[in-house]
């Protein structure tokens, strides 16, 4: 019963996230004084990485609280360590670095390492999303590369554009996201 019951908490916990995920990509944004529009990630992100990092250490210091020092509790604290530590700072990475400018001429992507890349609307040769990874690739006529993820807030609002410049520039669309993302 005690194992049901932390499956079922897992998956409502694991399905409400999604849905709050979801729902902020399918957000419209407004554009700011000077035109342009900038997409954040989702601040799960950062709630996330925050307590993977709780978790995490607990798991190092796992053996300090059981007051006990066999080879199995260490490789377990261990185990526990960088797996959480390797989450959460992925999901803090991507909610302090990841964010996506874009106004009538540019799109402005700083990846999850805080690197920015620009494309002109007018470059793009070719678009696809991988559903696998979250996130579209945009490459330029250059080779340039730039992703955006699809829990980016405001997300439906670029590919609104991003369609409308399809139909001006003429590029190659290989995917998109499901209507149910975007």
């Amino acid at each position: 019963m005690k194992d049901s019951t932390v499956s079922i908490a897992v998956w409502v916990a694991v399905s409400l996230a999604l849905y709050y995920l979801t729902k902020g990509g399918k957000r419209q944004i407004h554009a700011t004084a000077d035109g342009s529009f900038e997409l954040r990630m989702a601040k799960l992100y950062q709630i996330i990485g925050l307590l993977g990092g709780i978790i995490a250490g607990i798991g190092l210091f796992l053996p300090l609280i059981a007051n006990e020092y066999t080879t199995s509790i260490f490789v377990a604290s261990s185990f526990v360590f960088m797996l959480f530590a390797a989450l959460s700072t992925s999901c803090f990475l991507w909610y302090r670095n990841h964010k996506v400018k874009f106004n009538a001429e540019t799109i402005t992507a700083q990846n999850v390492y805080g690197k920015s890349e620009d494309i002109l609307w007018k470059n793009i040769a070719l678009v696809k999303f991988k559903p696998f990874a979250g996130k579209m690739e945009i490459t330029d006529a250059f080779g340039k590369k730039i992703s955006v993820h699809q829990h980016l807030v405001g997300f439906s609002t670029f590919i609104g554009e991003l369609k409308e410049k399809r139909g001006v520039y003429n590029f190659v669309c290989e995917s998109l996201p499901p209507a149910s993302i975007a």
